[in-house]
């Protein structure tokens, strides 16, 4: 259905053995431009999980941040930091040290 009203664009693969589903979709609903309520949610109380961008997501640095933690950072810092505002002050602080 989708392929027959929208053009594909890209694919970013996010792996995890843990379910991360809700937290990944809750982060992008707060830089979405639009989301369909309900769709693909009905298991949990999100808003829903089929969300939308009106500009390129790729050239909007808050989702490469997201992106950055979902995909990379949540691994390397798991049980250090409890939230992806915390990994970014610790990558900040990181970068600061002489």
């Amino acid at each position: 259905y989708f392929l027959n009203q929208a053009q594909f664009y890209k694919a970013i693969p996010i792996r995890s053995s843990t379910d991360i589903e809700c937290a990944l979709a809750g982060e992008l609903q707060k830089i979405a431009s639009w989301e369909i309520p309900g769709f693909g949610s009905s298991d949990c109380s999100c808003p829903s999980h089929l969300l939308g961008m009106k500009t390129d997501p790729l050239l909007n640095p808050e989702f490469i941040s997201i992106l950055q933690y979902y995909r990379m950072d949540r691994l390397f810092f798991k049980g250090d930091f409890c939230s992806r505002g915390q990994i970014a002050n610790r990558s900040l602080a990181i970068k600061q040290s002489p």
